[in-house]
């Protein structure tokens, strides 16, 4: 489905900016897959469900200090080429 899809093209763009990232499709609760990402050492963790990849939306999690935020695939894919990410 469309999920699928913005899953790949995160992936794609991360990896193309040589930023490297993981997609879990285990199916642990959320909070368990943050867990393993804070223990991992991840920066950010992007947050997709149906609602918000039928937007074309991500949320974007801030590990260090914990903020949330909505975007467009679009502006993500900004960050990620500014280097914010």
């Amino acid at each position: 489905g469309r999920g699928w899809v913005i899953h790949d093209a995160i992936a794609k763009a991360l990896k193309d900016k040589g930023v490297i990232s993981e997609i879990d499709i285990s199916g642990l609760k959320l909070e368990t897959q943050l867990k393993i990402a804070d223990v991992s050492g991840a920066t950010h963790v992007v947050m997709l469900n149906d609602e918000l990849s039928g937007k074309d939306m991500i949320r974007l999690k801030d590990m260090k200090t914990g903020a949330q935020k909505e975007m467009s695939f679009n502006e993500f894919n900004n960050m990620i080429g500014e280097g914010k990410i």
